[in-house]
């Protein structure tokens, strides 16, 4: 059990509190009726039962306040609930040990009877409670990949000179010679022979670095034309404002561009405004299987052209592209980009390619792994439910075939 003490708040927000990792949260309100006989009133307490690495839920406007002195026996005790993955139907709520009835925000409101002198006020939330998994990168879409999930990465990218991003010759990313975290799954080259980027995964293969490297020269590009209309602004405004345009540009490519594509006109509502009350989290449906769609858009092969659509070097099997900067090295992202510029995208089916089913970070002949097998293992790691319990999940109609 965990207990942390809750200060009076004048703008009556009483548990507009850091959140802690809970399955269960209790809040004491602890308030005085100024009936006879009169005492003095103690502070409110939230008191939890902790489960390591679980999702949030927590009260918010709980009033009246702690340490409120009433003049009237029926109290009426009002807040919300929220949780970090489940929906107010899903939540447990009780008020001294009677049920809340929540709205579908989390709201409530209750009449509590109280006795002359202190009273204890019991606010109970709980959910499910299963086994989730945590998300280390952000949820939203904030060009994250480009700029780091935490402070120590994004400082160690940048110039902090004119608001630019650090390069590495040819205008290539920079290498990770300060050994923060960085995925080399192959094993080819030594941890600071590999580039790094906002993501650990920048990597990954040769196509997606060109695509990091892209974005980097964008912000560079962006900071310098800033920095010149603007020569009073400091680093740090001339980065955030260049910043600011490249999430904006991936959040046009992702919303009006890619999603489109993929699901086809009008399958996204119109946006409507910034709502604080949706839960921006990753479902882990999502996370796990859903967004593996991209695997199956994967080619085998990746070639090298100029402007004209010419070779400027052999091309690759994507055996050989995985960890493997020596080719962005040799010719830089740009004929990688021309190349994804025109070719076209395998089918969103069941399908991968050879490279992804035998040779993932591994040379040819050494061995690999599947990553199709892998991506089943990791549905089962974690739990998640047959096709058409998900789909009954979300409200859509269960399916019979696949025909």
């Amino acid at each position: 059990m965990m207990s942390a003490s809750v200060q009076p708040s004048t703008t009556m927000n009483l548990f507009s509190l850091k959140k802690a990792r809970l399955s269960e949260l209790l809040a004491l309100l602890m308030f005085s009726s100024n009936l006879p006989p009169s005492t003095t009133t103690a502070s409110a307490q939230t008191t939890t039962d902790v489960a390591v690495g679980a999702p949030s839920v927590s009260f918010f406007d709980l009033k009246p306040a702690d340490g409120a002195v009433v003049s009237t026996p029926d109290v009426v005790v009002t807040g919300k609930v929220t949780h970090d993955i489940y929906t107010s139907a899903q939540i447990t709520a009780s008020i001294n040990g009677t049920a809340l009835k929540l709205d579908s925000l989390g709201r409530f409101s209750a009449k509590v009877k109280l006795s002359p002198g202190a009273n204890d006020v019991a606010v109970r939330a709980s959910t499910p409670n299963p086994r989730q998994q945590t998300t280390l990168i952000t949820a939203y879409i904030d060009a994250s990949m480009i700029y780091g999930d935490d402070t120590t990465r994004a400082a160690a990218l940048r110039t902090f000179v004119g608001g630019a991003l650090k390069t590495s010759a040819g205008n290539l990313l920079p290498f990770n010679t300060v050994g923060l975290a960085n995925a080399n799954d192959a094993h080819l080259y030594a941890d600071s022979q590999l580039f790094l980027a906002g993501d650990i995964r920048a990597n990954e293969n040769i196509e997606l670095t060109a695509i990091h490297t892209l974005f980097m020269r964008e912000h560079n590009q962006l900071a310098a034309a800033i920095a010149a209309a603007n020569p009073r602004l400091s680093d740090e405004q001339i980065y955030q404002r260049a910043r600011r345009i490249v999430a904006a540009e991936v959040q046009v490519i992702t919303f009006q561009e890619f999603l489109p594509a993929l699901l086809g006109s009008g399958a996204l509502r119109p946006y409507a405004g910034y709502n604080p009350d949706v839960n921006a989290g990753l479902a882990t449906e999502f996370s796990s299987a859903a967004f593996r769609i991209g695997h199956t858009l994967i080619n085998d092969d990746i070639e090298f052209l100029d402007n004209d659509a010419v070779e400027v070097r052999e091309g690759l099997s994507l055996a050989y592209a995985f960890f493997n900067p020596a080719p962005v090295i040799e010719v830089g992202p740009d004929p990688l980009l021309k190349y994804l510029a025109t070719d076209n995208a395998q089918e969103v089916d069941t399908q991968l390619v050879d490279g992804l089913r035998n040779f993932l970070f591994g040379p040819p002949g050494a061995g690999g792994l599947d990553l199709a097998s892998l991506n089943i293992q990791r549905g089962r790691d974690h739990g998640l439910a047959d096709y058409n319990t998900v789909r009954a999940a979300y409200g859509l109609p269960t399916v019979t075939s696949f025909a």
